[in-house]
């Protein structure tokens, strides 16, 4: 899969990194298996610090994630194009598992290789983003 050369991260990487971000935590807080159709093939996962090549591999990481259910709240991300179709994201936030009414604390960054972006009709929309995550750290903050 290659990026279309219509696209311009540097354009629109605020919006383009925020309505992925939704499309992503609302699909982790719903149906994880839906989630790694959203990584690139060839992707790389660091999760606590384990490493997962290939979306085979982070496939199966997310599958054996301890927890049947999960609310992610995602209280901040930072967006940087870092080329014409990539975008560095660094999101915080907190995570509920299981039902459980304390939150655990988390930080993520994503690299995401964009192929095509609709730009929002109106500020009440997100846009509608086409991309695929090459680089994935996870890290919960425990304390």
């Amino acid at each position: 899969m290659s990026a279309q050369g219509n696209v311009n991260a540097f354009a629109h990487y605020p919006l383009i990194a925020s309505a992925f971000v939704a499309d992503f935590y609302n699909k982790m807080s719903r149906n994880r298996a839906e989630v790694v159709n959203l990584y690139h093939p060839e992707a790389m996962m660091t999760y606590e610090g384990e490493e997962y090549f290939r979306r085979d591999k982070v496939s199966e990481k997310l599958a054996k994630l301890q927890f049947s259910s999960c609310e992610f709240r995602a209280q901040t991300f930072d967006a940087h194009p870092v080329s014409a179709n990539q975008i560095f994201v660094m999101i915080t936030g907190m995570l509920l598992v299981d039902g459980e009414t304390n939150p655990t604390r988390f930080a993520q960054f994503l690299t995401l290789e964009v192929y095509d972006f609709v730009p929002p009709r109106s500020e009440a929309e997100l846009g509608v983003v086409s991309a695929l995550i090459r680089n994935d750290i996870f890290r919960l903050n425990y304390g």
